[in-house]
Protein backbone atom coordinates (compact mmCIF):
# COMPACT_ATOMS: atom_id res chain seq x y z
CA UNK A 1 0.00 0.00 0.00
CA UNK A 2 1.32 3.46 -0.92
CA UNK A 3 1.30 6.06 1.80
CA UNK A 4 -0.02 9.45 0.75
CA UNK A 5 1.95 12.39 2.01
CA UNK A 6 0.42 15.83 1.99
CA UNK A 7 2.49 18.97 2.23
CA UNK A 8 0.81 22.31 2.86
CA UNK A 9 0.76 24.52 -0.20
CA UNK A 10 0.91 28.21 0.63
CA UNK A 11 0.76 29.44 -2.96
CA UNK A 12 -3.02 29.55 -3.39
CA UNK A 13 -3.86 31.26 -0.08
CA UNK A 14 -1.13 33.89 -0.51
CA UNK A 15 -2.12 34.54 -4.11
CA UNK A 16 -5.76 34.99 -3.05
CA UNK A 17 -4.77 37.26 -0.16
CA UNK A 18 -2.54 39.40 -2.41
CA UNK A 19 -5.39 39.91 -4.88
CA UNK A 20 -8.04 40.55 -2.23
CA UNK A 21 -6.19 42.75 0.26
CA UNK A 22 -3.66 44.50 -1.99
CA UNK A 23 -2.18 47.45 -0.02
CA UNK A 24 -3.57 46.19 3.29
CA UNK A 25 -1.55 42.96 3.19
CA UNK A 26 1.82 42.54 4.88
CA UNK A 27 3.96 39.51 4.12
CA UNK A 28 6.88 38.55 6.37
CA UNK A 29 9.57 36.03 5.40
CA UNK A 30 11.71 34.61 8.17
CA UNK A 31 14.28 31.85 8.13
CA UNK A 32 13.95 29.15 5.49
CA UNK A 33 16.03 26.57 3.63
CA UNK A 34 14.46 27.07 0.21
CA UNK A 35 13.54 30.10 -1.86
CA UNK A 36 9.95 29.05 -2.64
CA UNK A 37 8.18 31.64 -0.50
CA UNK A 38 10.04 34.50 -2.16
CA UNK A 39 7.83 34.23 -5.24
CA UNK A 40 4.66 34.64 -3.20
CA UNK A 41 6.03 37.56 -1.22
CA UNK A 42 6.89 39.17 -4.55
CA UNK A 43 3.25 38.69 -5.57
CA UNK A 44 2.12 40.46 -2.41
CA UNK A 45 4.43 43.35 -3.23
CA UNK A 46 3.34 43.41 -6.89
CA UNK A 47 -0.26 43.86 -5.72
CA UNK A 48 0.70 46.82 -3.52
CA UNK A 49 1.28 45.00 -0.24
CA UNK A 50 4.26 45.36 2.05
CA UNK A 51 7.14 42.86 2.03
CA UNK A 52 9.32 42.33 5.08
CA UNK A 53 12.27 39.97 5.21
CA UNK A 54 14.41 38.81 8.11
CA UNK A 55 18.03 39.86 7.76
CA UNK A 56 19.62 36.78 6.11
CA UNK A 57 22.79 37.22 8.15
CA UNK A 58 20.75 36.57 11.29
CA UNK A 59 18.51 33.80 9.94
CA UNK A 60 19.12 30.19 10.98
CA UNK A 61 18.63 29.18 7.31
CA UNK A 62 19.35 32.11 5.00
CA UNK A 63 18.21 30.79 1.59
CA UNK A 64 14.65 32.11 1.86
CA UNK A 65 15.34 35.59 3.24
CA UNK A 66 18.30 35.99 0.89
CA UNK A 67 16.20 35.08 -2.17
CA UNK A 68 13.56 37.75 -1.62
CA UNK A 69 15.67 40.89 -2.07
CA UNK A 70 17.48 39.24 -4.98
CA UNK A 71 14.25 38.27 -6.79
CA UNK A 72 11.86 41.12 -6.18
CA UNK A 73 13.18 43.48 -3.58
CA UNK A 74 11.68 44.01 -0.17
CA UNK A 75 10.29 47.05 1.55
CA UNK A 76 12.19 46.14 4.72
CA UNK A 77 15.08 43.76 5.50
CA UNK A 78 15.40 43.72 9.28
CA UNK A 79 16.83 41.82 12.22
CA UNK A 80 14.16 39.65 13.80
CA UNK A 81 13.95 41.90 16.88
CA UNK A 82 12.89 44.88 14.73
CA UNK A 83 10.12 43.16 12.75
CA UNK A 84 7.46 43.04 15.49
CA UNK A 85 7.88 46.70 16.47
CA UNK A 86 7.52 47.72 12.83
CA UNK A 87 4.39 45.57 12.44
CA UNK A 88 2.92 47.38 15.45
CA UNK A 89 3.73 50.83 14.06
CA UNK A 90 0.53 52.91 13.68
CA UNK A 91 1.50 54.12 10.19
CA UNK A 92 1.31 50.62 8.67
CA UNK A 93 -1.94 49.61 6.98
Amino acid sequence: MTELVSEPDIDMPLDSAARAYRKALIGVLLTGASAGGARRLADIRDHGGLAMVQDPDQAEAAALPRAMPERAGANHCLPLARIAPLLNHPCLP
